[in-house]
Order: C-alpha cells, then structure tokens, then sequence
C-alpha cells in the first residue's frame, strides 16, 4: 500500500521532536529523531535485539540519508543510553500515530498479541524484559493500540484496558491468550 503523499521526512522528524532530549547537549553527537526513525524503522521490520537494528541501519544508511537526512549511525551503546531515558509507552504512542495517518486503519479483524521486547531485559533475568500488548488490523499491519504489560499482571487486564481506548465497532477481535466470556464478548 502506497503511503500517502503527506509522509515526509519533516513531517515524521516533527512527529518525533515533541519528545525532550534529556541528553547534556554539548555531548550529543546523533539526534534524538534520527535515533528513534531508526528504532522506529528496524522494529517495524521485526528487529527488536539493538545489535541488530544498528546492523539494519548501517546496511541501510544510504537510504536513510536520502529519506531522513540520517548521516551517521549510533552505536549500540548510544542507542541502549537513548532507549533507556526515554518513556516507551509514549514512543509507542508516536509511532503508532505515525503508522494511523500514514496508511489509514480499515479493515474488519483486529489481532491483539504480547510480545516481550528482548532488549530490555535485564543481564540474568530473561523475564524481566519489557512486555507489550499490540492491537492490530490484520488486513493492512496498522497498529490501532499498545499498553505495556507490568511485571505483577498478564495480558488479560491489559486487554481490558485497551478495549476501553479502542474503536473496535464492526471488528472481528482475535487473540492467542484472549480470554473467553463475557469480558471480551459485551464490548
């Protein structure tokens, strides 16, 4: 699907600059909206391991200087001290915000998955990585919602939670571990 026209370089930079770059400036040698394109561009291409993403887009930085104006890749490290000051749920949001104008949310099934987000876990505990949960159009890929899935819960009220933002009329809801009953059934 072609994206529209309005998808430009400014416009997804825009998007991005309302996060503040908590960063001491006099140090910042990459910036912050180039960072996060590049997160934001590798993990909508599956990569969620940060050795991978700096891989993707070293393998692409010809196409992200002519599409973004991205000169220089961060490395790793500079990604993970970027990643790690920065508040997830609203760079989700950002994203998800980007996905919605730029190629629209029709379509009749909404798929709703958690995924943890491997990059986040601490060194020795393997579950205590970042979980998401990520409502969908099936049809087009557009994510409609994300909620972060805390330590003390499961994806169950998580779910509850997101019906209430969602615009699911006329939906097919589906999940893997979506509970059966009346919770799911009466929205």
């Amino acid at each position: 699907m072609p994206v529209k026209e309005a998808v430009k370089m400014e416009w997804i930079h825009e998007k991005f600059s309302i996060i503040k770059d908590l960063r001491h400036q006099s140090y910042v040698e990459h910036k912050l909206t180039d960072a996060l394109i590049i997160v934001m561009l590798a993990v909508l291409c599956g990569l969620d391991e940060l050795g991978d993403i700096v891989l993707f887009a070293e393998n692409r930085l010809e196409f992200l200087k002519n599409s973004f104006g991205i000169e220089k890749i961060p490395s790793k490290a500079t990604l993970c001290r970027i990643l790690n000051m920065l508040d997830g749920e609203k760079v989700g949001q950002i994203i998800v915000e980007i996905i919605r104008e730029a190629y629209g949310t029709k379509g009749n099934v909404l798929a709703v998955d958690g995924k943890a987000i491997c990059a986040t876990s601490k060194p020795g505990k393997p579950h205590s990585a970042l979980q998401i949960l990520t409502a969908y159009v099936t049809e087009s890929g557009v994510v409609l919602g994300q909620k972060s899935i805390h330590e003390k819960t499961n994806e169950i009220p998580v779910f509850q939670e997101m019906l209430d933002l969602l615009d699911i009329e006329g939906k097919t809801v589906t999940g893997d571990a979506l509970p059966e009953g009346n919770m799911s059934q009466n929205r």
